[in-house]
């Protein structure tokens, strides 16, 4: 039976699944035991290299997203501690939200008031994280503590590969994804009377290379609140880039003690809408790290 759950056949794209087994999982295992009681933002780190450069490698150099399989049946304390360890060998910890941020249903819309999408139990729509220029996180985690009753699939896509189709199809509305777009603002620390600044394109250069950063829903909202519509141009371009990341997406579902890494700014993610098992909701722990990639 496949891992994948989508109804299509697979594209090439994937991302790399990575077991922790063996000694370098023992050593994982038993050092977030030892330190169960200790503060995630206090852990003592631990040296993984072997685990280490395979995420590196799958996040920089590869499809920019891996799969970590293998912690299933740790208790919760030991699972966020094993997950918070390997977080560390990435990069730096943002603490925006906290240091370990739970993604669970609070019972809100998030149509109806100002808060992320990941209080919700909503379909979140392909996106990177974050909608503030001033906070643009390198990699994205989630690790899987409880799956929801129904639903609540994952899903992620290769954004830089809807940009080389829309490159190739039409690269006049590439060029529009390329122009400053307002974004609404739920990212704490973040005053919502600079809204009017908070302007980046969606698909950019850095560095490192591309740069992606994308919710379409906190666009809208952005250029509605300020009175500046959006072109029909400019719709049509994001009408085809969610047409694109949804052709080249790839879904699965995640079990307990499953960790997900990805590269935020080449990598979109989703999640289907789901239902609850009302004694046992749906959490997953999402961390923000910063970091780039190794010049070696």
């Amino acid at each position: 039976m496949s891992l994948f759950s989508s109804t299509h056949n697979l594209p090439r794209w994937s991302p790399r699944l990575l077991p922790v087994e063996g000694e370098e999982r023992s050593l994982l295992v038993q050092a977030a035991e030892r330190q169960r009681e200790c503060p995630v933002e206090q852990l003592e780190a631990i040296d993984l290299p072997h685990i280490q450069e395979k995420i590196q490698s799958a996040l920089w150099k590869g499809s920019g997203a891996v799969r970590i399989l293998g912690l299933g049946g740790l208790d919760e304390d030991v699972m966020r501690r094993a997950y918070a360890l390997l977080a560390s060998c990435i990069g730096t910890p943002i603490d925006s939200y906290g240091r370990q941020y739970d993604v669970v249903d609070r019972g809100k819309d998030y149509r109806k008031e100002a808060i992320p999408v990941s209080q919700t139990a909503a379909e979140t729509a392909f996106h990177t994280d974050s909608s503030s220029r001033w906070m643009n996180p390198s990699v994205v985690g989630l690790l899987c503590i409880r799956p929801a009753l129904e639903g609540g699939l994952s899903m992620v896509s290769p954004a830089w590969k809807a940009e080389e189709q829309l490159r190739r199809k039409r690269p006049e509305l590439l060029r529009l994804l390329q122009e400053d777009y307002v974004r609404d603002v739920v990212t704490p620390g973040v005053e919502k009377e600079r809204i009017w600044l908070n302007r980046f394109p969606i698909f950019s250069r850095g560095p490192q290379g591309l740069v992606f950063r994308y919710m379409r829903y906190w666009i809208e909202k952005g250029h509605q609140r300020i009175g500046e519509e959006l072109s029909l141009d400019q719709i049509e371009a994001m009408d085809l880039l969610d047409q694109e990341l949804a052709q080249n997406s790839v879904h699965f579902a995640m079990g307990p003690g499953e960790i997900v890494f990805l590269d935020n700014h080449r990598v979109a993610h989703n999640r289907s809408a789901f239902v609850d098992n009302p004694t046992a909701p749906r959490l997953l722990v999402r961390m923000w790290m910063s970091g780039a990639p190794s010049s070696s």
